[in-house]
């Protein structure tokens, strides 16, 4: 077999501007060897042998890389409830309910997901414990907002896990309280965080069979390649699992997605503690590979979670949750920065850009180095924050699918000014 393969007759688009277009390819193995002509083609192949595929005048893009996906969390989701586009609390509840008989008696939590109260045309508010108990109020149930900040429990689940009118008031802003103290079932950002680790009861095995079905469905897509969150999807933020079961796909053949984990870990030691068993900047192989440490710094625009310097245009009464204190996030960044590796700071909130901005400084003046952190969505800011990125060589990680939903509320929320 020819170690070559030329593709001609095709309408390749080659995203370089010296050579926008082209017409026949040469692979050698997983690379490009030659883009061009078709007599180019042949003349670099200079009558050797090559397999030839005939592309009938087919396009050819390059494949798409995702620069902000939680693939294993996609991966669980076709077999969640699905609640994207329900327009009610009721076409909510009626999902739910369905999601419920197709289980046939299983056990376990029911997982449903995608819900958007701001689409909702009866109430405007998130479901409540009372919402899904009227479900059930005896099978656990999360139903998680679609920016996956917020969920809600049913009171199953909320036994399950021991959230309690005591418990709430030792975690604070990421429960929502009735005017009694008692948790009404909504569940925001680090709790969350901890309830789907929780509730992980995936193995090895079925985190294999759902990483192929969820490729195929990337593939088709054009992704070629992927950069993940994915370790709050597996018991016990597992990394080792991880890393273990994309390993074996790829000896067996079978990872056909090149797979960089931005690897959340929010703890100091946690972190000290991944660079100590081998990983980090320079680990990886072809397929997998470590890309950054991912830092959970504030919450959603739609959740009214991002933190913000003023209180939000349309509730003053929050001005949304800062994860850390800026010590924290000053040591979380310098312990990767001391490693070599960068991280993607989540901040959505221009109080949390801001922090993150301090951060990254802190770390470059204390260890100056090339290292280039990031800022993931980065939406509210002002012209001194953007200024100051391009100062410290800050990365805004910016994924345009939140345009279509946040352009429609971002006023409403932060005010015109801001927006």
């Amino acid at each position: 077999m020819s170690a070559y393969t030329l593709f001609k007759n095709a309408k390749i688009r080659t995203m370089d501007g010296a050579q926008a277009t082209a017409e026949a390819m040469v692979v050698a193995g997983n690379k490009f060897a030659f883009v061009g002509t078709e007599a180019g083609a042949r003349a670099f192949l200079a009558g050797g042998e090559a397999q030839e595929v005939d592309m009938a005048g087919k396009l050819v893009l390059p494949g798409f890389n995702d620069s902000h996906l939680h693939f294993i969390h996609y991966a669980k989701s076709l077999h969640s409830v699905d609640l994207v586009g329900a327009k009610s609390l009721a076409e909510v509840q009626d999902r739910m309910r369905a999601g419920l008989a197709a289980r046939n008696g299983g056990t376990g939590w029911l997982e449903a997901e995608g819900w958007n109260h701001d689409y909702f045309e009866d109430e405007k508010r998130f479901p409540t414990r009372e919402d899904l108990d009227r479900v059930s109020a005896d099978v656990p149930m999360i139903a998680m907002r679609v920016c996956y900040h917020v969920a809600t429990l049913n009171s199953a689940a909320m036994r399950a896990i021991g959230l309690d009118k005591e418990s709430a008031r030792e975690l604070g802003d990421l429960v929502d309280v009735d005017e009694t103290g008692e948790p009404n079932g909504v569940v925001k950002e680090k709790l969350l965080d901890s309830v789907k680790k929780q509730i992980s009861t995936i193995t090895r095995d079925g985190l294999k069979e759902i990483l192929l079905e969820a490729q195929e469905r990337a593939l088709a897509q054009g992704l070629t390649s992927i950069q993940s969150d994915d370790f709050s999807y597996v018991p016990n933020a597992d990394y080792e699992m991880i890393f273990s079961v994309l390993g074996e796909l790829e000896r067996e053949g079978r990872l056909h997605l090149r797979v960089a984990e931005q690897c959340l870990l929010q703890d100091a030691a946690k972190i000290e503690q991944f660079f100590a068993q081998g990983y980090g900047p320079n680990w990886g192989t072809d397929k997998v590979r470590v890309a950054c440490i991912k830092l959970l710094a504030d919450g959603s625009l739609g959740a009214r979670t991002a933190a913000m310097r003023r209180p939000y245009a349309d509730d003053p009464s929050t001005d949304g949750i800062l994860l850390f204190s800026q010590e924290e996030l000053n040591e979380l960044v310098l312990t990767a920065h001391r490693h070599g590796c960068p991280t993607a700071i989540h901040a959505i909130g221009d109080r949390t850009v801001e922090a993150a901005l301090d951060a990254i400084e802190n770390a470059q003046t204390i260890m100056p180095a090339p290292i280039r952190h990031g800022i993931v969505h980065c939406q509210i800011t002002d012209n001194a924050l953007i200024d100051r990125m391009a100062r410290l060589g800050a990365l805004a990680f910016v994924q345009p699918i939140f345009i279509d939903y946040d352009m429609h509320i971002v006023a409403s929320r932060v005010g015109p000014e801001l927006a």
